[in-house]
């Protein structure tokens, strides 16, 4: 990942992401499986080291029992981004459960990320409160949810 070797376990890869399952009961066609030696790593592009080692923690954490809510809401957000993508269904419900029960105040934040990850109830209760605010929309929240959104919203507002 972005040229950092990574040594991990493949048992939460294989038994709780339909991806990585999949791909690991792929045929291999050279001599060699990919991931078996450092010099044919699996390599995962376009994801970022410091997401991966926050999916890592999650996975395979150091500490016995689990220090789960000590892990920063941006380091959440990164674990949702990951197990949506890869499919680690039971550790996205997780993510999402974390989430839910931290902060997540800011109505536009819920949108953007409730579109962003499919979390539909996020998504849903952010509309309802960006329509339901008293205040005008800021212009950060336009930003954040779009101008087309924000003219949806403003509709459903009047």
């Amino acid at each position: 990942v972005e040229g950092c070797l990574f040594r991990v376990p493949r048992f939460h890869f294989e038994t709780s992401s339909e991806v990585f399952r999949d791909m690991f009961t792929l045929p291999q066609t050279g001599k060699q499986e990919e991931g078996d030696s450092d010099a044919n790593p699996i390599k995962l592009e376009g994801i970022k080291a410091a997401d991966f080692e926050c999916l890592l923690k999650v996975l395979y954490p150091r500490q016995a029992p689990t220090t789960e809510d000590q892990i920063p809401e941006h380091e959440w957000i990164s674990v949702l981004k990951l197990t949506t993508l890869w499919r680690f269904l039971d550790f996205r419900r997780l993510a999402i459960d974390k989430l839910s029960s931290r902060s997540m105040t800011h109505a536009s934040d819920r949108v953007v990320l409730g579109k962003q990850y499919y979390v539909y109830i996020w998504l849903r209760s952010g509309y309802v409160d960006l329509v339901k605010q008293s205040q005008e929309l800021s212009m950060e929240d336009v930003e954040k949810i779009g101008h087309l959104t924000a003219v949806q919203i403003l509709r459903l507002r009047e």
